[in-house]
């Protein structure tokens, strides 16, 4: 069996923030399985859901699920780092609002799809869109001139509207925007609607300078996510890596491809994490399932355990150059 082996080394600090925390986010102890296909995602330059739209987020997210479905992963603690408390200033208000902003921007995409518009002038007109959508927008056209014909001339050259779509186009996206934010007040609690970002502070548990080493095996023989393609990108990876925060730098260390035993060995001797409750371990539940995955009759989550020393009983495991490894598999039963 072919696995590529890799040590991961933080120079400086890294979070793996817990599912669903909010202003305290403690951090799993090492990278679960869902933020090393991130790092592999990186590496091969794909494109985060969150950047995506309508039906291409929804072709893109399906892959990723079959794709994340063909790897597997095990790991193992080398150096469990120092672990503090930091503290960050985020943005914080109304996701209400953020929903209906979302609703009017599909509403919008509808109807910029339905134009006769060259493809270039539709990319342009879609980053228009993200103006219109906003609560904001609509706040400036009430304190806008009294003139009407002035008000609709302001509005198109605001949008950057008018060399794009002729005016009757122009006039009934207004119009539509106007109607939802008005029709809107009456069925949401207009407080959280109007209510305003404000700077909040979080806790956020770090780990300063820990250091892993991963086990990756994939079903994927000739494809993008083959062991020989994801060597090769993590070796020469296509954007800088990190590990769990977009700033927690990471240095990928040793990495080679081996090829182990495909028959397991039994070992009270467990050097990575294994999936289930075990004696003389330290207990966490972690991710393995991608947030846009179904859930099972477990959810998205696995309880693991760390060791601390031999187990009290045999496991099933694979031997590694000295190392006896348990993969976390996203299908995991334990």
């Amino acid at each position: 069996m072919k696995v590529i082996r890799a040590d991961l080394e933080v120079p400086f600090w890294c979070s793996f923030s817990e599912y669903g925390t909010v202003n305290i986010r403690p951090t799993y102890p090492f990278p679960p399985p869902t933020t090393l296909f991130g790092l592999i995602q990186n590496a091969l330059q794909k494109p985060a859901l969150h950047d995506l739209n309508g039906e291409e987020k929804k072709g893109i997210a399906s892959q990723y699920l079959e794709n994340y479905s063909k790897l597997d992963f095990a790991i193992i603690i080398q150096e469990k780092g120092e672990k503090i408390d930091d503290y960050l200033n985020i943005h914080k208000g109304s996701r209400e609002l953020e929903g209906f902003e979302a609703s009017l921007k599909e509403e919008l995409q509808n109807k910029l799809d339905k134009l006769d518009l060259l493809e270039e002038d539709k990319k342009k007109l879609n980053k228009e869109l993200n103006k219109l959508k906003r609560k904001n927008f609509m706040d400036n056209l009430v304190k806008m001139d009294e003139n009407k014909e002035l008000q609709k001339k302001d509005e198109k050259q605001m949008l950057g509207l008018i060399n794009l779509i002729n005016e009757t186009e122009a006039d009934e996206l207004i119009t539509h925007i106007q109607r939802f934010w008005e029709s809107s007040k009456r069925g949401i609690n207009g407080y959280n609607l109007n209510k305003k970002w404000i700077n909040t502070q979080i806790n956020r548990q770090r780990l300063v300078g820990p250091k892993y080493t991963i086990y990756i095996r994939s079903n994927d023989q000739n494809g993008e996510y083959s062991i020989e393609n994801i060597y090769k990108h993590l070796k020469n990876p296509k954007r800088p890596l990190y590990l769990g925060e977009s700033d927690d730098i990471v240095n990928i260390n040793n990495i080679a491809i081996l090829e182990i035993n495909d028959s397991e060995i039994v070992s009270s001797k467990i050097d990575s994490a294994i999936p289930g409750v075990y004696a003389n371990s330290q207990l966490v539940k972690i991710p393995i399932k991608l947030k846009n995955d179904i859930p099972d009759e477990k959810g998205h989550n696995l309880i693991c355990s760390i060791p601390k020393g031999k187990l009290e009983q045999e496991k099933s495991c694979f031997e590694s150059e000295g190392e006896n490894i348990v993969f976390l598999r996203n299908d995991s039963k334990e």
